[in-house]
């Protein structure tokens, strides 16, 4: 009887265990991905097009091809300049 106890103790725990990395694994993975429902987008006359991203504070704007990220500024303070990060 006490082999039997035994036994089952050590399958729970390993189904217990199997759950635990399983899930672990599971939220890391959703965790990596990348969320860009927050943006803000920017269209200006010109063709050009910018993402805000709010959490950041910074403005990445983009050619009319969306090929070339020719610019990265920050907000800092709104009434200021925006900080160039890449020019």
């Amino acid at each position: 009887m006490k082999k039997v106890s035994l036994i089952t103790i050590a399958a729970c725990l390993l189904v217990g265990v199997t759950v635990f990395v399983t899930t672990s694994l599971a939220q890391g993975r959703a965790t990596s991905t990348q969320d860009w429902s927050r943006l803000k987008i920017v269209t200006y006359a010109t063709g050009l097009t910018g993402f805000f991203d709010p959490d950041t504070g910074k403005l990445y704007v983009y050619d009319s091809n969306m090929a070339n990220c020719f610019a990265v500024r920050e907000l800092v303070a709104l009434g200021e300049p925006l900080k160039k990060l890449k020019n």
